[in-house]
């Protein structure tokens, strides 16, 4: 039985190793979408890295993003839902993180523009990403879908798990595999959330969803859905959670085997 919703995390789960969806990937995506089947990216992307996703992804389905912060419209552009992290928590949970982690570099995501503080090390700029380093103070003054902090040496996992335990019930902590980067969101705001936003708007029930990923950002949404699938190469804690698997050949393989074995 075909799901009647499916959802996917971007990088390293529809892309191949040089960052490219696959043209087979694209046009089963495109096939399953003009069966009636919408395809939802759920990225950890925000606005300003958005465009790509776009580009790559044949769908007129709210896209999920910022980690499931915001829900945006991919043809208008329009944000149609979107949970932010208010000023007031941000300037007290980078000073509880700070007081941690001596060192940690802190920087957000606000709407097309990443703003960063000195020391960060600034991502790179794209076709829609402005980049600007911006005082503390600038830094934490505004509400935002994402903050992320990054420490300098060698990060390990003990980083994550402290960032996790000291900002617990202010703020939700994840990992999508960036080097030594923490990524912070409202409280409860997860892949999961976001995609459930969506589902409910096009009244589809959890059960009736398949989700692929890679990353332990995306397990709360492959565990949300009926249908939680990893990727072959996913990282060892979603594999060791995830008992179904694409093969070798990743999402295009497993979509290929589910529709030639539908009646």
């Amino acid at each position: 039985m075909l799901p009647r919703l499916i959802a996917t995390d971007f990088d390293g789960t529809l892309t191949d190793g040089t960052g490219r969806v696959p043209s087979r990937t694209t046009a089963l995506l495109a096939r399953l979408g003009s069966m009636g089947i919408p395809v939802v990216v759920a990225t950890g992307r925000c606005l300003g890295g958005l465009a790509p996703v776009l580009a790559a992804v044949p769908t007129d389905a709210p896209v999920v993003c910022g980690n499931g912060a915001l829900v945006i419209d991919p043809v208008t552009g329009r944000t149609l839902a979107e949970w932010l992290i208010p000023p007031a928590t941000l300037a007290e949970q980078t000073d509880r993180l700070r007081a941690r982690l001596p060192g940690l570099r802190f920087g957000a995501e606000r709407e097309a523009e990443f703003v960063h503080e000195a020391g960060y090390p600034a991502p790179a700029h794209g076709p829609r990403r402005q980049i600007r380093e911006v005082s503390t103070a600038e830094l934490v003054s505004l509400p935002v879908p994402k903050l992320v902090a990054r420490w300098p040496g060698e990060p390990d996992a003990d980083h994550h798990e402290l960032i996790g335990a000291t900002v617990a019930g202010q703020l939700n902590a994840s990992y999508s595999g960036t080097y030594g980067l923490a990524e912070l969101s409202a409280p409860h705001v997860t892949k999961a959330s976001g995609l459930a936003w969506v589902a409910a708007r096009l009244g589809v029930a959890p059960g009736d969803v398949i989700a692929f990923g890679d990353m332990p950002n995306d397990l709360p949404m492959l565990r949300w859905a009926g249908q939680g699938v990893a990727v072959a190469w996913a990282h060892p804690a979603v594999l060791d959670e995830m008992t179904t698997r694409t093969p070798d050949g990743g999402v295009a393989a497993y979509l290929t085997a589910m529709l030639e074995n539908t009646p």
